[in-house]
């Protein structure tokens, strides 16, 4: 026959069975709930690869936006240079015809007074010399018209050789405008560069 003792030891043993049982639930519980938790994160973290990517191919289109927008602003940096060196070579030819147009004028004077020195010296001559007389003061009005219109557009080059210089000038304070938003540009794409490259190495 069993004892009690028996009758007891196999009491205990169901009990840790019973508690052994109820442990294994709890662990298999736990488990579950840590597969889940497990796969939650999975999902986060594949939600944040795909957010990244999505940023990182927008960082790569502003780039190439902004590569574009420098190549515009170098050849229109480029056609800026050329127009100026043009207006630079059209204001020097300018001055050298208004040098010319001031040696013109300086001759046609020396020319007038001369001829106003002859005019004064035929009106002592004689009477048959007045016929001759009258032609050269004709003549001398004509050179008065000339000089008249020669200063006439002495005034016209000078006024378009200040037109000219004025226009050079706002052409080089766009060229600096330009230029400025050039190594603007270039900042942000250095700037938009290290972006990349901190989050590629993340």
């Amino acid at each position: 026959m069993r004892s009690q003792v028996d009758f007891g030891l196999d009491e205990m043993w169901t009990e840790v069975v019973e508690d052994l049982g109820k442990d294994l639930e709890d662990a298999r519980r736990e488990i579950e709930q840590l597969k889940k938790e497990r796969d939650s994160v999975k999902e986060g973290f594949r939600g944040e690869l795909e957010e990244e990517k999505t940023k990182n191919h927008q960082l790569r289109e502003r780039v190439s936006a902004a590569q574009a927008h420098v190549e515009a602003l170098t050849k229109d940096k480029q056609k800026l240079t050329t127009n100026v060196e043009k207006f630079k070579s059209q204001l020097e030819s300018s001055e050298r015809e208004k040098k010319d147009l001031t040696t013109t004028v300086r001759n046609l004077k020396n020319q007038l007074d001369i001829a106003q020195t002859e005019s004064l010296n035929l009106t002592t001559q004689v009477g048959n010399l007045r016929t001759d007389l009258g032609k050269a003061q004709t003549e001398s009005q004509n050179l008065t018209t000339q000089v008249k219109k020669l200063q006439t557009e002495l005034g016209n080059a000078q006024t378009e050789s200040q037109n000219l210089k004025t226009e050079v000038k706002n052409l080089e304070n766009e060229l600096k405008g330009a230029l400025k938003n050039n190594t603007d540009l270039l900042n942000d794409v250095g700037k938009l560069c290290t972006d990349i490259q901190h989050l590629t190495t993340q």
